[in-house]
């Protein structure tokens, strides 16, 4: 099922009753953004959808009256993306990064559930006014220079759509049973 137009933002999310079991559903959850399906390159995102996204309930909740961030919702989307990593994952960006005595992760804007971790896509939202700018960055590996890098892609919409994707998915997720 996918909630949302994938070419712009959507969320595909599809059980696979082989994998599942009396206890878990398993299926597959990926984020489409500008047309483009991530995680790409043929890798497969399983993920307990009965559990796993489950995590989005607490975004409703936190995101009804979003904080407003004016400067990165402008910015450039690799300086922007570059801005909420150091806010969490600091050490992916800058290797010699010094933690401040005082330092907390801000995941304030963060998005991805833990599976999209694990396929080195992280996501990402900020708003202004009533618009939201979505981010998703795949982490990319440059054995060469020993270097990471992020394919950043970006997306405006309307908050209230943003919501909307999120509660539709979370709502299909709900009927789903083992």
């Amino acid at each position: 099922m996918i909630f949302g137009n994938p070419f712009k933002f959507a969320l595909l999310v599809e059980p696979v009753s082989q994998w599942s079991n009396s206890s878990f559903v398993e299926g597959i959850f990926c984020f489409c953004i500008n047309g483009v399906l991530l995680p790409k390159d043929g890798v497969i995102s399983a993920t307990t959808l009965n559990a796993d996204l489950h995590s989005y309930e607490n975004f409703l909740t936190a995101w009804k009256s979003p904080p407003q961030n004016y400067k990165l919702f402008d910015a450039d989307k690799n300086e922007a993306f570059t801005d909420l990593m150091m806010n969490i994952w600091p050490l992916m960006i800058n290797e010699e990064f010094n933690y401040p005595e005082d330092f907390v992760e801000d995941y304030s804007c963060y998005l991805s559930p833990t599976q999209m971790e694990q396929s080195n896509i992280f996501c990402f939202i900020v708003n202004k006014d009533k618009w939201s700018r979505i981010f998703v960055g795949v982490k990319l590996d440059d054995v060469q220079l020993a270097k990471i890098f992020f394919e950043v892609h970006d997306v405006v919409l309307e908050h209230e759509k943003v919501i909307n994707i999120f509660s539709e998915m979370l709502l299909f997720c709900s009927k789903i049973n083992p």
